[in-house]
């Protein structure tokens, strides 16, 4: 019985030293993970758990933060926890725990880091013509350089001090431009509108923009009396005061003179600016409880600070002084993070509200200060208190270096980083538990820079320069101009022709190099009058058969072309007119069979050829004609104009179709028969047939004269991915103004490039790249100016096929082409060839290599290999034909026999013949 008793105690001694043996087992997280505790929003986070060294599997593992995180996962066979981090609109204060039975659970601390928002500073309202540097800043109103401006669709990179020098154009009516702001590292900016304003000189004077609720003053200097229409009310006199409406947002007003007859005579534009002023709050994202700290609020149409604006924070509201700052006291938390909300009282400023974390602290807590957001290489002050805020001497760890705080205080150099990062500083003393602070380092990018003229004439040649930041010249960057690429010299030039043009228009220089940020700059080709010159053929679009009709040729200035030979084609009748010295011609409609259109065809030497094609729709008298009316009979190009559309008695007809310069418009009259449409853009000031259409209606048409604004083409929008992976297919659409699809257009995609459906659309596949890399997307029209987008390929560290492009046999001495691609259908340069063993070359820019094919004996198989670092290898075999000696060659010897028998039977032939009856 005592022995029965004993072996139980040992037992149950064994059991407790066993359990107490795995409690002492405690997990620990991976040093990684220690030495910055923190992970950016939207990315994936591997977090290791284990025991002296060893994955420990099935650990609960937690991510808990502000009662706005609340994760979980459980370890793999290797120990790795994975969670994918949502996005948040602030950095978030979490613990991350792991437990599991049986073993001490760990628990330590993390931040999920907020990636800054890029904000555009830039005034609101610009006068054409005027200069003006729109500035990229983050949430603390540092410039941000190298970040990509996009300007109406169109990329720029800032410069050094995060701006861009941009040229407001020449409008004819107010013209709102967007711009937006993207980088790596950061989240994208909103939206913005700047306002151009028409500052044209005439007889109607009034401000250029005012602001809402304004009193202004319109005067028409002119002689005659007049009523001037403004916001829909009209007032008698030639000098009025008027006050500027209330606005939503900002937009334009029109202005108009009539004469007695209520004719226009006059008109202009005003911008009426709404009231609200865009603002940025800038604060600490945390502090400590009972603690004072500082709120900014900056105006982002200049940069300014704002004073006098009403800051609410934890129901206190204060005002900001002139220099735009503001004083609070932090309250006392009760956990060890709370949010609090910092937010303008002023119904005056657009301003997004500021997010604070309140830290609770304890008598022995270190506090690191110094900036949250730094710049590479920069050497910078911190100092470390407690929460008195007196400097306590310290160790501060950053970036695997120690530094010494006598005092508290401590200079740090920051890393040299090629990328932007967040960081981590942390601060030990005995006594104190340990401090830390995240902190933001902005990487030096290494930045090509550009140098070219703004502008040259079709035809002329101009250099073009590509240097590094330090001014060093770039040899081998590759430079692209109207869809070519070119290679810089070894001192970094390369000269470029202009191409010859028919009117005005931009071209982008862009410039690339490996390890080198691109660049890029808007160059102007002015027409010269080289080459063809431009024509065009004004006419009706749609006729009745058998009708009489004027067709009007004309040159750019807008006169008539003599002597231009038309050709009108129907089916297969053909006839054949000229112009007169006026440029005009008049020609009949043919009888309507089986085709219900015809074409009409200019051409002259020296101009280009111009062709349209005309409707032909029958009419009978008993159906009532369509009836159009617009609101102007003369637009400028790109405005909003109205049609109204009736029958003959003054009705309104509603879902007919409107044709406008041979283009049918997306919209159908509503029950009032109104649309509001869109001017064309046109090359030059001429008339735009306008028509209409619904069944059980004869067609009705009227002309409207559209002026253009400016020496440009009609831009488009691209609308694709900002940043894809290598081998990711993905798609492009491009879009007019008005949102319609555009098809038919070539669009490029480094060396590849495709035509776009009816839809609008292409796809490539991205190509295999390196390392992360910039690649130009354009898109090229004879109807549209050029546009373009800045793609961010992204390496997945794979590697791709080469392919090997030859016929599969050649005769021997022949001259191929070795062209290597990737699998992506890219043309690959500086691939080695490696031909029976031996290198024969490599391949150029083009991925293309020129052999001779050697002389062979008989019929060979040579084999070829192709090679280049980062790629999968590619082989190919090629069979040399031999072409073998001809029957002369190999029977030389019968030549003098066969001359001998040739010779005899002549002769037999005329000894002979006399026998022969």
């Amino acid at each position: 019985m005592r022995r029965k008793a004993l072996t139980a105690v040992i037992l149950s001694l064994l059991v407790l030293t066993c359990v107490q043996v795995a409690k002492s087992q405690v997990l620990e997280f991976g040093q990684e993970l220690k030495t910055e505790p923190f992970v950016v929003e939207g990315e994936k986070l591997s977090v290791f758990v284990g025991y002296s060294g060893e994955g420990i599997s099935n650990v609960d593992v937690y991510i808990e933060g502000g009662g706005i995180i609340s994760l979980h996962a459980i370890t793999n066979e290797s120990g790795y926890a994975n969670f994918d981090i949502p996005e948040v609109n602030i950095s978030v204060p979490c613990k991350l725990r792991a437990e599991k039975e049986g073993y001490t659970g760990a628990e330590m601390s993390i931040t999920i880091v907020n990636l800054p928002k890029l904000y555009v500073v830039c005034p609101e309202v610009v006068e054409e013509g005027e200069t003006i540097k729109p500035r990229v800043v983050d949430e603390d109103m540092n410039e941000v350089p190298n970040a990509i401006l996009s300007i109406n669709n169109e990329d720029v990179f800032t410069d050094e001090n995060g701006t861009y020098t941009f040229n407001a154009p020449q409008v004819g009516f107010p013209t709102p431009v967007i711009l937006s702001a993207r980088k790596e590292g950061y989240e994208d900016s909103d939206e913005i509108k700047i306002w151009i304003a028409d500052n044209r000189s005439s007889l109607l004077e009034a401000p250029v923009y005012v602001h809402e609720g304004e009193y202004f003053d319109i005067t028409y200097s002119g002689k005659e009396k007049t009523k001037i229409c403004f916001n829909g009310s009209f007032f008698e006199g030639n000098s009025i005061t008027v006050k500027a409406p209330c606005v939503e947002e900002t937009k334009s007003f029109q202005i108009n003179v009539y004469d007695e007859n209520l004719s226009l005579i006059d008109y202009r534009f005003v911008i009426v600016v709404d009231n609200k002023t865009r603002g940025l709050i800038v604060s600490p994202s945390a502090v400590s409880e009972n603690s004072c700290f500082n709120v900014s609020l900056f105006s982002l149409y200049d940069g300014k600070p704002l004073s006098g604006v009403e800051i609410l924070f934890n129901g206190n509201v204060k005002l900001t002084d002139s220099l735009g700052n503001v004083s609070f006291m932090a309250p006392y938390a009760q956990n060890d993070y709370e949010l609090y909300k910092i937010r303008c009282y002023d119904d005056n400023i657009s301003c997004a509200e500021k997010y604070i974390w309140i830290k609770k602290t304890d008598k022995y807590s270190l506090i690191i200060h110094g900036p949250s957001t730094v710049r590479s290489r920069e050497n910078l002050s911190f100092s470390v208190t407690d929460v008195d805020g007196r400097g306590l001497f310290s160790v501060v760890m950053f970036n695997n270096q120690s530094y010494l705080a006598w005092n508290g205080s401590v200079r740090i150099q920051m890393p040299s980083l090629n990328e932007s990062k967040y960081m981590c500083i942390k601060a030990k003393s005995p006594g104190y538990s340990e401090g830390e602070k995240i902190i933001y380092v902005i990487g030096r990018e290494n930045k090509l820079r550009l140098d070219c003229p703004d502008s040259v004439e079709e035809g002329e040649d101009f250099l073009v320069k590509v240097e590094d930041e330090e001014g060093n010249p770039v040899k081998g960057a590759r430079v692209w101009f109207n869809f070519r690429e070119y290679a810089c010299d070894e001192y970094g030039e390369v000269t470029l022709t202009a191409p010859d043009i028919l009117i005005s228009k931009k071209f982008l220089v862009y410039a690339e190099k490996g390890d080198y940020l691109p660049t890029s700059k808007w160059l102007t080709v002015v027409s010269a009058g080289i080459g063809k010159k431009f024509l065009k053929i004004i006419s009706p679009l749609a006729l009745s058969p058998m009708e009489k009709f004027q067709v009007k040729v004309v040159d750019e200035k807008g006169n008539g072309v003599g002597g231009v030979d038309i050709k009108m084609q129907y089916g297969n009748i053909v006839k054949y007119f000229s112009t007169c010295e006026n440029g005009s011609a008049f020609l009949t409609s043919p009888p309507m069979m089986s085709d219900d259109t015809f074409t009409i065809t200019a051409t002259k030497d020296g101009y280009v050829t111009d062709s349209v094609v005309i409707h032909l729709y029958e009419t009978s008298p008993t159906l009532s004609d369509l009836k159009i009316s617009v609101s102007q009979t003369t637009v400028e190009e790109g405005r909003d104009f109205i049609v109204k559309i009736e029958d003959e008695s003054g009705e309104p007809v509603e879902g007919a179709l409107l044709y406008i310069d041979g283009r049918m418009y997306h919209d159908t009259s509503d029950e009032n028969g109104i649309m509001v449409c869109r001017a064309p853009y046109v090359k030059i000031d001429r008339s735009c047939f306008i028509y209409a259409l619904k069944e059980g209606y004869n067609f009705g048409y009227t002309w409207i004269e559209v002026t253009n604004r400016a020496e440009i083409e009609e831009p488009l929008n691209i609308e694709a991915n900002d940043t894809v992976y290598e081998g990711e297919r993905f798609t492009v659409k491009v879009e007019d103004l008005s949102g319609n699809p555009v098809k038919g257009v070539v669009v490029w995609f480094g060396s590849l490039k495709e035509k776009t459906d009816n839809d609008g659309t292409v796809s490539f596949t991205a190509p295999s790249v390196k390392e992360d890399t910039y690649m130009l997307l354009g898109v090229s029209s004879d109807r549209y100016s050029p546009c373009y987008k800045l793609i961010k390929v992204i390496d997945r560290y794979k590697e791709v096929a080469l392919e090997i492009c030859v016929p599969p046999k050649l005769m021997e001495k022949e001259d191929i082409d070795i062209v290597v691609r990737d699998v992506y259908g890219y043309l690959i340069g500086n691939a080695t060839i490696i031909i029976n063993g031996e290198i024969a070359g490599y391949t150029d820019e083009n991925g293309k290599l020129r052999i001779k094919l050697p002389e062979v004996d008989h019929d060979t198989t040579i084999d070829i290999l192709a090679v280049k670092p980062g790629y999968v290898s590619a082989h190919e075999e090629l069979l040399i034909k031999n072409r073998g000696k001809s029957f002369f060659e190999e029977n030389w010897f019968l030549i003098p026999a066969i001359i001998l028998i040739f010779l005899v039977a002549v002769f037999a032939y005329f000894y002979y013949r006399q026998y022969i009856i």
